[in-house]
């Protein structure tokens, strides 16, 4: 009972992470179909469907930044499938020109 009023509860922890991870984000969308840094996009797999979802709480610790990722194909425009393109830290956008380009390293 103590741990419920203090809501320490393993359940009401689980409840909050999936509320914070279900919540709806925008995603953009651009009239020229140009992929741009800072961009909010889904990655969907044209095989299979499956949307790219991450919990940003299943943090893998054995490496620098790494996380566990999966596919949904039941999956909406929500926080856990969102994801936002980043320059690569060694190779940053051209002065004024943030298009994405092919074989460009980014970020995601």
């Amino acid at each position: 009972m103590s741990s419920k009023e203090t809501e320490k509860l393993v359940v009401n922890s689980t409840q909050q992470k999936f509320a914070k991870s279900l919540r709806k984000v925008p995603i953009s969308y651009r009239e020229d179909g140009l992929l741009r840094l800072g961009d909010s996009v889904m990655l969907r797999n044209t095989v299979t469907g499956g949307v790219l979802v991450c919990d940003m709480s299943d943090r893998i610790t054995t490496h620098d930044e790494a996380y566990a990722v999966t596919s949904s194909d039941k999956v909406s425009n929500c926080a856990r499938s969102v994801y936002s393109i980043q320059a690569n830290s060694a190779q940053g956008a051209s002065a004024g020109d943030d298009t994405v380009k092919y074989g460009q390293e980014i970020r995601i």
